[in-house]
């Protein structure tokens, strides 16, 4: 029988393509039509949380407002740390099954304690999270069977680009995500042969994955994948913090993975060289690499030339998740069926 993962890993092109068509008749904005701009908290838990932190941080690029995420729990749990602004924020709240227990939580103390307007973000909109919510942006195309969130996770935050775009008529942006169904259908099938090239590497059992700006969300998540499919040990850092101690563990076992981002190009360029000399191996993701990317990277995957970030990131994730999933699968594990996994967390 087919994995169910696997499966919905492969299908995110098609879902990506049905997404943009959704944002686009339901005209999604960031923050909604009729309401001012102000700050954004973005608030989920686990794969969702990771997704508010790559949301957020575009959004305050796009926007020039700021955008936070955090986790459902600190927002019921430690209000006046975790909501501190000037100005009431509006609430992103990320749920795939939209009854993630905290997060439902989290909207309802937002909405009913604090007075603060609440979005819903789901794949379905009958549950708790969408009746606690001002305002829902559904996407029924994205729900999975797989317990490991995947193709919810890029098509949700598709949905979050496109919104915040929207807002701020970042046409550019629009059209250049518009491209991505076609580009990551075409990427899909050499980059799966690439990560099961690595994945199939037993001497490999340590696995990190960095990332500047809005690709720390990414490599949070692609340590999480990691952690979830194949019970691998994996980190994620802020690329340029990996120096500062972590780097002391890496050497001929590790992958280093850098997602490659515009402005900290150069440097993340010079990280790769040095740790390509502690003798660690590097994956590098970028929208093209130039002689000094080529020269320090064991495997590349070039997503497209002049591609916006927020483009190279959806592009990038189905690869690190095509890379847990044939990891779990030489280490004889089910990637369906998780430990200690369930596809709902409630309390």
């Amino acid at each position: 029988m087919d994995s169910a993962t696997l499966l919905e890993i492969l299908s995110q092109p098609e879902t990506w393509e049905k997404t943009l068509m959704r944002a686009a008749q339901e005209q999604w904005e960031l923050p909604p039509a009729g309401q001012t701009r102000r700050p954004l908290l973005f608030v989920g838990c686990g794969t969702s949380f990771y997704l508010a932190q790559s949301a957020a941080a575009s959004y305050t690029r796009l926007s020039g407002h700021p955008g936070h995420a955090v986790p459902s729990s600190e927002v019921f749990l430690f209000a006046p740390n975790s909501i501190a602004a000037s100005e009431k924020p509006l609430a992103v709240t990320i749920s795939r099954s939209g009854t993630t227990t905290e997060t439902v939580w989290a909207a309802k103390f937002m909405r009913e304690q604090l007075h603060l307007p609440v979005i819903a973000l789901s794949c379905y909109g009958d549950g708790a999270l969408a009746r606690e919510s001002d305002w829902r942006m559904i996407i029924p195309e994205a729900q999975e069977n797989s317990v490991v969130m995947t193709r919810s996770f890029t098509s949700q935050l598709l949905g979050l680009f496109l919104a915040s775009a929207a807002a701020v008529k970042a046409r550019g942006l629009i059209e250049a995500l518009a491209k991505i169904p076609d580009r990551g259908a075409h990427l899909l099938n050499p980059a799966a042969s690439t990560m099961r090239g690595i994945a199939d590497d037993s001497s490999l059992d340590h696995f990190i994955f960095l990332g500047h700006g809005i690709f720390y969300g990414a490599a949070n998540e692609a340590m999480l994948k990691m952690k979830e499919m194949s019970l691998s040990f994996s980190e994620a850092y802020h690329t340029m913090e990996y120096r500062h101690g972590p780097m002391s563990i890496a050497g001929t076992n590790s992958l280093i993975t850098i997602f490659i981002s515009d402005a900290g190009r150069e440097h993340e360029t010079r990280l790769l060289g040095d740790m390509k000399k502690l003798g660690a191996r590097t994956l590098v993701l970028c929208g093209n690499a130039d002689d000094k990317i080529r020269a320090h990277a064991d495997h590349l995957i070039e997503v497209g030339d002049g591609l916006p970030e927020e483009a190279r990131l959806l592009l990038a994730m189905p690869m690190i998740q095509l890379l847990a999933y044939h990891r779990a699968v030489a280490k004889k594990l089910n990637p369906d069926a998780p430990r200690h996994l369930s596809q709902v967390v409630t309390l």
